[in-house]
């Protein structure tokens, strides 16, 4: 939560379901600006710097999109065939949380260099995410919901 929020944000009442979709839409992409625009600067600098034609530029460019939206289009397609993804699920969360710690922590091993091998990086990464998913599962299969 943030400061001095007061609940969960909600559009005032009698907003059409197409202007929710489109704030929706509106957030999502001020949210993934800024993880985005660099990709598609490097993107659109290479091709200026190195004239492809329109046909080549044109695939670069649709090959940046497709791999931008692809993953979000394929999870968003299958949500509900997913009952981990859905709201109230323990397994959800936990499989977030371990990805996220498995990326961070071998990005940050990554970073040392020199003094650890990426295979050793990778390892550890590896075994901290396990020790967190099975410690996860274990608290959650003791755990009851009230």
């Amino acid at each position: 939560r943030f400061p001095g929020a007061r609940g969960s944000p909600q559009l005032p009442q009698g907003v059409p379901k197409e202007l929710q979709g489109f704030s929706l839409g509106v957030l999502s992409a001020a949210g993934s600006s800024p993880c985005a625009t660099p990709v598609l600067v490097t993107v659109v600098s290479y091709l200026a710097a190195n004239p492809q034609g329109p046909v080549a530029s044109g695939a670069m460019l649709s090959a940046y999109a497709l791999g931008y939206s692809l993953p979000l289009a394929v999870i968003s397609a299958f949500a509900g065939a997913m009952p981990w993804l859905q709201q109230g699920s323990r397994l959800g969360p936990l499989i977030g949380g371990a990805g996220l710690l498995f990326v961070g922590t071998s990005l940050l091993l990554g970073r040392l260099g020199a003094s650890v091998s990426p295979q050793v990086s990778l390892v550890l990464a590896a075994s901290l995410v396990m020790g967190c998913l099975v410690r996860g599962v274990i608290e959650a299969s003791f755990t009851t919901d009230p």
